[in-house]
């Protein structure tokens, strides 16, 4: 019995011990953080060299108050929003005080729970997202009913196209941060198209092109100076919204292709397509949510047995966060996508397919090295890979393939050129081509529709000519 009971007591203290002892072995390791990387330096010069705009010129200061109630300045709302968000992030993560009171606002009803249903209808006929063509011809009548009852909200996108600047503060790159409710730009963009298409009607081509060159130079100075992922998702949105719905204002007036924007010649450039500054501030971003795991903020202390036990698995991972360790790794993959965004476009399918192969790789291995000097990081990484920013790339760069073939369509209708003739039309393309491939889209002759190879989607876009 004694031997029995020795067995068990050195059972059950190699239970406990060797447990314990790899975990002390890996709080040594882990007890000193890294120094900020060559990466993570970078990242820091990226957001530091973001120029800072005057309020009243910085556009999301405004997207903050744009549904402000009438006779309220939107920045001014824009503002209150920005200084509660700012007395938020001051605080510490083991403070205990409840966060200030958010501010109560002065903002109209949303509009889509105002709007008149046959208005409501059209824009459901054609969200964002999707490929199709507004019917924007079917009835002036909706139109000037429409614009009239949301007259403000149109006047206050207008004023929104005005600003040239976009700008988010560092200490707001936070997960405790305020966003826009960006439905209220979709619905302004909409009731411009719809403005656009009233004065193409009346004849005055030039102010309508006029209303969608400003449109598309807004959206593209918000991709290009997006500082969260969020906005420059809104932003590409925004941009194919415009294409689909500035195309009906183009293609359902006999002369409206004449007249097609200037802007929609212009070639998304690489500074465009780049994620760089977006990313820099999703880095930022991240540094918060570790320090939010640093401080084991997900459960109060409370004299409750229940509670404790809780919260014990946090007391035991908290001291293995390193968190310049894992702002240094999370730089290192957020430059590859970086790298990658801006990849000639003729070569991005290849290389983003190498680098979805890499982060697969990566996340699906044991690298022990890693695994010992950063555990907490290495296990959050695999539980949060990095495949999806490829698609936030795809997406961005799939503008330039939805802008050229937004513009071919609208040629071929300006060009007058019948449907039995697009299959020839579209061949004999030189520049309206497919960006990834170098070669002409496909023309679907049965659907009447445009064929167009994105990156974001295994299935081809169809584009309706009309």
């Amino acid at each position: 019995m004694r031997r029995l009971l020795r067995l068990l007591k050195w059972t059950f203290a190699l239970l406990l011990g060797l447990p314990l002892l790899a975990y002390l072995a890996l709080l040594l390791i882990n007890w000193n953080d890294q120094p900020p990387s060559a990466e993570a330096l970078e990242m820091q010069r990226i957001l530091a060299e973001r120029p800072v705009p005057a309020d009243e010129d910085n556009a999301n200061v405004y997207l903050l108050g744009i549904l402000a109630a009438e006779g309220v300045s939107p920045v001014e709302l824009g503002r209150q929003q920005l200084d509660w968000a700012h007395e938020v992030v001051k605080r510490s993560w083991k403070d205990a005080e409840p966060w200030p009171p958010e501010p109560e606002l002065p903002t109209l009803q949303p509009p889509r729970e105002t709007r008149i249903p046959s208005a409501q209808k059209l824009i459901s006929s054609c969200p964002s997202s999707e490929a199709c063509l507004p019917d924007l011809a079917g009835d002036s009548l909706l139109l000037n009913d429409w614009l009239d009852s949301e007259q403000l909200l149109l006047q206050r996108y207008l004023a929104l196209l005005q600003r040239t600047s976009n700008y988010v503060p560092p200490d707001l790159l936070d997960i405790r941060m305020t966003m826009p409710d960006y439905s209220g730009a979709f619905d302004g963009q909409r009731l411009l198209m719809a403005q656009s298409w009233l004065l193409m009607h009346a004849g005055d081509a030039a102010a309508a092109v006029a209303l969608l060159n400003q449109d598309l130079t807004f959206w593209r100075m918000m991709q290009r100076e997006s500082d969260t992922i969020l906005q420059r998702m809104i932003a590409a949105a925004a941009i194919r919204q415009h294409f689909n719905w500035g195309r009906a204002v183009l293609v359902q007036h006999p002369d409206g292709p004449r007249a097609t924007p200037a802007s929609w010649s212009n070639p998304f450039t690489t500074e465009d397509r780049s994620l760089e500054r977006a990313l820099a501030a999703e880095w930022l971003f991240s540094k918060s949510m570790v320090a939010m795991m640093k401080a084991d903020h997900r459960v109060p202390w409370e004299d409750d047995a229940i509670a404790l036990f809780y919260r014990a698995p946090g007391v035991i991972t908290t001291p293995l966060i390193r968190p310049q360790t894992s702002a240094n790794d999370y730089a290192a993959h957020l430059r590859g996508v970086i790298d990658t965004s801006i990849t000639p476009l003729r070569e991005l399918r290849e290389a983003s397919e190498k680098l979805r192969l890499r982060v697969r790789s990566k996340q699906e291995s044991i690298d022990a090295s890693a695994l010992l000097r950063d555990p907490i990081g290495w296990w959050f990484f695999r539980q949060n890979g990095l495949e999806h920013f490829l698609g936030y790339a795809a997406r961005s760069n799939d503008i330039e393939s939805i802008r050229r073939a937004s513009l071919l369509l609208a040629s071929a209708v300006a060009e007058r050129i019948p449907d039995a003739g697009m299959a020839d039309y579209v061949a004999g393309q030189t520049e309206l081509i497919d960006p990834y491939s170098e070669q002409p889209f496909g023309w679907d002759a049965e659907n009447g529709v445009l064929r167009v190879p994105l990156l974001q989607q295994e299935e081809p876009l169809a584009l309706p000519l009309r």
